[in-house]
């Protein structure tokens, strides 16, 4: 099982990551029970793990301690930009949506592997943002 660190040494596993992002992408726990396929004590247990490990009370605090520890990228941009970003990915992606399988989990699984692409496409426009901040002024 790969481990992910945390600033203060923390390790989080693969389960506890997959919840931090699935709370991040705004998921309900039932939402992320059934897409892992977990029965409710294994759900409990890893989400009191995640809870214990960056010691937190909730999702919403998982996620914001994920953030201040670098564990998760926070998007840095304005509405106006995920809004464009969201219907072009939507635009260039409508074929695999008209194609979800037939099987409700299967599509579950696709949907949520097409919202982590298009987190990584989110996340590709944060580090081009924070990139053109970092640039020097010129000096004349």
């Amino acid at each position: 099982m790969r481990s992910v660190s945390v600033i203060n040494s923390t390790k989080i596993n693969d389960s506890e990551y997959a919840f931090l992002r699935s709370y991040a992408l705004g998921l309900s726990d039932v939402s992320i029970q059934q897409m892992l396929s977990l029965d409710v004590g294994d759900f409990n247990r890893i989400q009191s793990s995640l809870f214990k490990k960056l010691e937190v009370q909730n999702p919403y605090f998982a996620v914001k301690r994920a953030y201040e520890r670098k564990l998760l990228c926070p998007i840095g941009y304005t509405d106006e930009v995920v809004k464009t970003k969201t219907l072009e990915f939507l635009e260039n992606h409508i074929g695999k949506f008209q194609e979800l399988s037939a099987s409700r989990e299967k599509a579950v699984w696709e949907c949520y592997d097409l919202l982590l692409e298009f987190r990584n496409d989110l996340n590709e426009i944060r580090e081009e943002y924070d990139g053109y901040k970092k640039i020097p002024p010129k000096r004349d």
